[in-house]
C-alpha cells in the first residue's frame, strides 16, 4: 500500500521541510510559494522515478481481480455411489461384477 503512494508521501515531506526553512528564515509569500512549487514539482518527480526503480527491482504478484467463487453443493450424499460399489462387488469370490455364471 505505501509503495503505490511512494511518490506522493516523498513530495509532501520534502514540501513541509521547505515549509519549516522558509518559515525560519522569514522569506516572503513569494518567495515561499515559488519554492514549494519548485519543491512539489520536482519531488513528484524523483518520487515517481524511485518508485519505478523499486517496483521493476522486487515486483509485486500479479492478482487477478475478475476471480468468481461458484457457491459450494448444498448437500452432498455420498452413500448412494458406496452403495453401487457395494451392489457390484461379490462377497462370494471377492470380484467385482457380481456372481459369474459357469
Amino acid at each position: 500500500m505505501i509503495m503505490q503512494k511512494l511518490h506522493i508521501i516523498i513530495t509532501l515531506i520534502a514540501a513541509l521541510i521547505v515549509t519549516i526553512i522558509s518559515t525560519y528564515n522569514s522569506d516572503g509569500l513569494y518567495e515561499y510559494a515559488v519554492k514549494v512549487i519548485i519543491t512539489v514539482v520536482l519531488f513528484y518527480v524523483f518520487g515517481s522515478i524511485i518508485k519505478g526503480l523499486i517496483n521493476r527491482a522486487a515486483p509485486q504478484p500479479v492478482i487477478e481481480e475478475n476471480l468468481e467463487i461458484e457457491p459450494a453443493a448444498d448437500e452432498v450424499d455420498i452413500t448412494d455411489s458406496i452403495e453401487e460399489e457395494y451392489d457390484d462387488y461379490d462377497e462370494d469370490s471377492g470380484q467385482e461384477g457380481g456372481v459369474i455364471s459357469e
